[in-house]
């Protein structure tokens, strides 16, 4: 008997140190989440009546749209909201002006009969509020198009418009010819995001380099499959070894 005592006192410390293993893992696991995720005190307080704003907005038509596109730089005043900045932008000028922070609210609420009417672009929801306000301030009413991503630099879809349409802006001579070629432009990115994709040119997606919580996620999903059955058997192939032995040594 004293043999089988062994083998089971093998086995349980066996057991032990795969409990072990798995716990630490388990502390790694949490580890990592713990630094990836962000922090519960760094987050601030959200003020509902501030960080929420209660607005009415009209669906355009695609007339409408095109109506809208094609107006830009040409009547009224554009202004262009992107991720970082607001840029303000009328005919007769040479260069858009940009305005943000504390100027904004102020710059916006100055406008003037003769800046109508008011348009926006908007690429990035992060200044929206404070154009709305800025806007009410002064009583100005405004319409509004969240940019395609067609229309938008592909290296840098929050913060700039793609070349193509500005060029457009500049070329076409009347309404009639703005459509065309602005259906064309977007036609085009259109094909050029489905190749991308793989869908047009028969192209694989880009592969993505997996995370270290994916790589170990990956690991253990292994260890659990293969080596844990293994390790299984071979103890109860070794645990019956013995026991076959200690009958025979009888």
């Amino acid at each position: 008997m004293m043999p089988w005592r062994m083998s089971m006192t093998v086995l349980t410390d066996l057991s032990a140190s795969m409990f072990a293993a798995c716990f630490m893992i388990l502390l790694i696991f949490l580890s990592l989440v713990q630094k990836n995720g962000p922090a519960a005190s760094e987050r601030p307080p959200v003020e509902a009546s501030q960080a929420f704003m209660l607005t009415t907005q009209t669906v355009l038509s695609p007339a409408a749209m095109v109506d809208h596109l094609y107006a830009y730089g040409r009547d009224g005043t554009s202004l262009d909201l992107f991720s970082d900045r607001v840029e303000l932008f009328a005919p007769g000028r040479k260069a858009a002006e940009r305005v943000a922070g504390g100027d904004l609210a102020s710059r916006l609420a100055s406008l003037s009969v003769a800046d109508l009417p008011v348009r926006l672009q908007v690429f990035s929801n992060n200044l929206y509020n404070q154009v709305l306000r800025g806007l009410e301030a002064g009583g100005t009413e405004f319409a509004e198009l969240t940019i395609p991503a067609g229309l938008r630099d592909p290296e840098r879809p929050n913060l700039a418009w793609t070349p193509g349409f500005l060029q457009l802006g500049d070329q076409a001579t009347d309404r009639q010819a703005f459509r065309i070629a602005l259906a064309a432009l977007l036609q085009g990115a259109a094909d050029r995001a489905a190749v991308a994709k793989g869908g047009a040119g028969g192209q694989a997606p880009a592969l993505t380099t997996p995370s270290l919580l994916d790589r170990l996620a990956h690991w253990i999903d292994h260890v659990t499959r293969v080596v844990f059955p293994l390790a299984g058997l071979a103890c109860v192939l070794w645990i019956e070894r013995r026991r076959f032995g200690a009958i025979r040594d009888r």
